[in-house]
């Protein structure tokens, strides 16, 4: 926690995740004057592998605040006999200068623990607002903590950031994503040498509260600045000032704002009540230099306390890769009142480098939800099923295009990641949305029928590793509804594997 006070705070501080039960672990920290506050919490040890929402409180005086973030716990039950026993994990993420101002070059300082029995190549990508930023490679030694940075340069506006781990294969240079971080960054506009920016507590609020804004104006010239001053919402609404205000370095008085030369100005206000989402927007001089979005939470909030995802297994037992991915998603109402659930629905999906995969693979078969429409009694978990098949179509037809390798290996790890939706009420009148995401490592495992026929198939085609379950290096396949090529021309291979070796290999294996 940032103590942006020129003194000391200390107080007390839960931190609750479902895999160590309902009870939080209670601590008590000090955060110094001016800088960071840490504390170790754990060691903690899930039983179980899969994602959980986690959130730590901190109490102080008759204030308290609130974060969150998700954990990811990985299963490789290999038994540790090879370097796929392990894991790369983002220690800790940090950006500064903490508060930056428009064309500031922003620092991300990344920690990345290797707990790995052996070196591993990694690759680290930060993407702001989607888009990749900047990108560093190097190496971890096992058991031990590597640190990179990123750069970015700032620009005005709320901004949010992801940075994104891989490891790197060092025979093939290919990627699997490992871990990830994200959160957002603020940065201020800079005008006749004021920067300004601001926190609205809490965030989200309940439907008819008040909210606390903490702003904060710094003065980087060297003479006194008077301008009007005033926080609005995104229907014109200004909300503030509404009194006149006089504090250290600053006043305000009939909505003008007094700041002295080379100061920085820290101001309170509380202003509502709030009763929908709106977007506050600080001005200075009619110059917009700060927003933030507030969420109006309609007396029910509900996390995903964990979610989980089966090993996938291909068969090849139809004349096509089939599999079916199966993951658990456990949502838990935090609210004293019973929440209706509807209308759930799966948005992007991606299996290893494949992305945006079609709803229903092909058509082939539907995507299954279990169950479509529940409720969630106060503090109580519910589950849901998520079973979304997988269709890869084996026919080789002629191309004479470039490769396109897609390779997904028997006995090897990848990571499946979807988005999902589904409305909630409380009254079932009034509905609302709520959105979430699952990513998982997972294993890959083929039948025999599926090995036998990619070893022909590498026969035939020279493709050197006889556990590859796809791996597009000839003719052009369709995988998932995307066309990727080959560099089979008009070889007659085509025919015979379509119409002779895959049939027999069917009939007898």
């Amino acid at each position: 926690m940032l103590n942006d006070n020129s003194k000391d705070v200390e107080g007390d501080y839960t931190f609750t995740i479902p895999c160590i039960g309902r009870r939080p672990i209670k601590g008590h920290t000090v955060s110094p004057a001016g800088s960071y506050g840490e504390d170790t919490i754990g060691p903690i040890t899930c039983p179980e592998h899969g994602e959980y929402g986690y959130h730590v409180t901190f109490y102080f005086g008759p204030y308290n605040r609130t974060s969150g973030g998700r954990l990811v716990v990985v299963n490789r039950d290999n038994g540790g006999n090879d370097d796929s026993s392990g894991s790369l994990k983002i220690k800790d993420a940090r950006f500064s200068p903490e508060t930056p101002k428009d064309g500031d070059t922003v620092t991300f300082q990344v920690k990345v623990y290797n707990n790995y029995t052996d070196d591993k190549n990694v690759k680290l990508t930060l993407y702001i607002d989607g888009s990749e930023a900047d990108s560093v490679a190097g190496s971890v030694s096992a058991g031990s903590t590597g640190e990179f940075s990123l750069h970015w340069g700032a620009e005005a506006g709320e901004h949010s950031y992801e940075v994104k781990l891989y490891s790197v294969d060092e025979k093939n240079g290919k990627e699997a994503l490992e871990d990830s971080e994200d959160g957002s960054i603020e940065v201020s506009r800079v005008v006749n040498g004021l920067s300004a920016w601001f926190e609205v507590v809490p965030n989200p609020v309940e439907a008819g509260n008040n909210v606390t804004v903490y702003i904060t104006v710094k003065n980087s010239e060297n003479y006194k600045q008077t301008w009007p001053i005033e926080l609005v919402g995104n229907t014109g609404n200004v909300w503030w000032p509404r009194e006149d205000y006089y504090g250290m370095n600053y006043s305000i008085s009939d909505g003008d704002l007094t700041i002295y030369a080379n100061k920085t100005a820290r101001i309170t206000a509380t202003i509502g009540p709030i009763t929908q989402n709106t977007t506050l927007t600080l001005k200075i001089g009619g110059y917009q230099m700060a927003s933030k979005y507030v969420e109006v939470n309609s007396n029910s909030q509900l996390i995903m306390s964990k979610a989980s995802c089966e090993d996938i297994k291909f068969d090849f037992s139809d004349y096509a890769y089939r599999a079916t991915v199966s993951c658990e998603v456990y949502l838990h109402n935090l609210r004293n009142q019973e929440v209706y659930i509807e209308h759930i629905s799966v948005e992007d999906y991606s299996l290893g480098q494949l992305e945006k995969i079609p709803l229903g693979s092909l058509g082939v078969e539907k995507w299954l939800i279990s169950p479509q429409e529940f409720t969630i009694k106060p503090w109580e978990t519910r589950r849901i099923v998520f079973s979304l098949p997988i269709y890869v179509s084996s026919y080789i037809p002629i191309s004479g295009s470039d490769a396109t390798e897609v390779v997904l290996k028997n006995g090897e790890y990848t990571n499946i990641k979807f988005e999902y939706t589904l409305g909630y009420s409380i009254d079932r009148k009034v509905w609302h949305h709520y959105f979430n995401s699952v990513s998982q490592h997972v294993k890959i495992t083929m039948d025999t029928k599926t090995v036998v026929a990619d070893y022909v198939l590498s026969g035939i085609a020279a493709i050197t590793d006889p556990n590859t379950a796809i791996s597009i290096s000839i003719g052009s396949v369709r995988i998932l509804g995307l066309k990727v090529n080959g560099k089979l021309g008009l070889d007659p291979w085509a025919f015979l594997w379509n119409g002779l070796i895959k049939p027999y290999i069917l009939e007898h294996t």
